[in-house]
């Protein structure tokens, strides 16, 4: 692994995709979220990819804003 691809001590930097495509997965989504936040190596970045236009776009917005 090169510098770039690892942060200030030595741990590899980590993006995450994960899926979403139906309100009735919406608790196992923001389990999935969770768990990655929880991890020991802090991820770069984390990206929900919706996969089809639902409330689940509405709902992740609404969520995500403060």
């Amino acid at each position: 692994m090169s510098k770039d691809q690892a942060d200030p001590v030595g741990w590899p930097t980590i993006s995450v995709i994960t899926a979403a495509f139906a309100m009735e997965r919406w608790d196992g989504l923001r389990q999935a979220v969770a768990s990655i936040l929880a991890q020991t190596v802090k991820v770069l970045e984390t990206i929900v990819v919706i996969e089809t236009p639902s409330g689940v776009m509405c709902r992740e917005d609404c969520e995500a804003s403060p």
